[in-house]
Order: structure tokens, then C-alpha cells, then sequence
């Protein structure tokens, strides 16, 4: 929402933001797609969970369900971890699974690295992050496993191929048409050397779904 509010104030040339524009934003800015990115639920691998449904993702983070016996693990109380209000990645997830609140007693924090640490290392804790990000924590040795959604591995090739459900665009936003600086800046980053950036950061490279230029 920064970004956002940065290009629709005039306080940046160039702002960025991990989702579609809604109306009001879209009669006024301009996207630019850079990327593209998956979202998927995050748990410790010592929880005996491989897949799970979206009413059991909505009941654990509203708090209905609170302990992991509920799905045969040990009787241990679920900790949930929710990025912060204002987040892209918040306002996604709440809306696919229209989550209408989360539990009180949720870890609220703010980037996918925070989200990764605190869940990897602790047997209670579930999450959400980017897909790209939790492949490379599980590559890195991580205790960590993505669950599938509706069945489909939560994998950035799901995602690329548009099979995976929860997935988004990444844009940068201009107010109107950008200006002659941001307009190279933007070039920069659709072409090779900017989307060469865009996959060491483990987001999804617009090339891959046939959308470069």
C-alpha cells in the first residue's frame, strides 16, 4: 500500500505493489508488470499435515480451530502467524479465503524472511509467505513444507503455468504515463538484465508466462 500511496501522492515517480490495482487506483495509475508470485501456507515439518482445505485454513486462522490434535498431530496449541494489516500478501490472503478476521492471539509481522524464521523454528507455528521464498528456505535446509492448495503443489512452476490458485501480479506504478527516467527505469526491469534481478529476489520472471516483450 506504500507504493501506492507514494505514485498516488506524487512523492515517488515510480511506486511498488505485490497485487492487481482495485478500481479507484486503476482510473489513476498505471501498472507496469515485473513479476509475478505465489502465496502459500507455510508449516514446521515436524507437524504430521501434508495437505489441508481452505475451510481449515480459514478455521485455523479465525482462531475455530487452536490445537494441532484437531488434525492428528500432539496436543499443542496452534500458533498462527499473520502479516500485518496494509500488507499485499494480508489483504490477498484474507480476501481468497474471505477470512473476515484473524485470532487474537495471531504473531503479527511483516516480511516473508520474519514469517519463515519464526515458523521453521517453532513445532506450534503455521504462516503464510511467497512461494519463491519458501522454496529457497527449504533448499537451504529449513524445517519447513509448503502445503498444496485445492490439490496443487504450491510450487513457482504451479504458479508460472497459472495452476496454482493463489498467485499475483507484481507491478510497478507510475501516476499516468511515467516520465522519460522512470519510463527507462521501467524498460530496465522488464528486460533481461532487470528480470535476471526479478528471479535471484525467487519471484516468477514475466518471460515465463509468455509476457515479456
Amino acid at each position: 500500500m506504500a507504493g501506492v500511496r507514494a505514485a498516488l501522492e506524487g512523492s515517488a515517480d515510480i511506486g511498488m505493489v505485490s497485487r492487481s490495482l482495485i478500481h479507484d487506483e486503476a482510473s489513476r495509475l498505471q501498472a507496469h508488470l515485473i513479476g509475478h508470485d505465489g502465496i502459500t501456507v507455510i508449516l514446521n515439518t515436524t507437524i504430521p499435515l501434508n495437505e489441508i482445505s481452505r475451510q481449515q485454513i480459514v478455521d485455523i486462522f479465525s482462531g475455530t480451530i487452536i490445537n494441532w490434535k484437531a488434525f492428528g498431530g500432539k496436543d499443542m496449541e496452534i500458533t498462527v502467524i499473520a502479516k500485518e494489516d496494509g500488507r499485499s500478501t494480508r489483504r490477498l490472503f484474507d480476501n481468497f479465503f474471505n477470512l473476515k478476521k484473524v485470532v487474537s492471539t495471531a504473531q503479527i509481522i511483516g516480511s516473508n524472511t520474519e514469517a519463515i524464521i519464526l515458523v521453521a523454528g517453532d513445532p506450534t507455528a503455521i504462516g503464510y509467505v511467497s512461494i519463491g521464498s519458501a522454496e529457497h528456505a527449504v533448499a537451504l535446509g529449513l524445517n519447513l513444507k509448503l502445503l498444496p492448495l485445492d490439490e496443487v503443489p504450491a510450487t513457482t512452476e504451479n504458479v508460472a503455468s497459472e495452476q496454482y490458485p493463489l498467485r499475483r501480479p507484481l507491478n510497478l506504478v507510475t501516476l499516468g504515463k511515467p516520465g522519460k527516467n522512470a519510463g527507462r527505469f521501467i524498460k530496465f526491469i522488464q528486460g533481461e538484465q532487470g528480470q535476471e534481478f526479478v528471479e535471484k529476489n525467487h519471484f516468477i520472471v514475466i518471460k515465463k508466462r509468455g509476457m515479456a516483450k
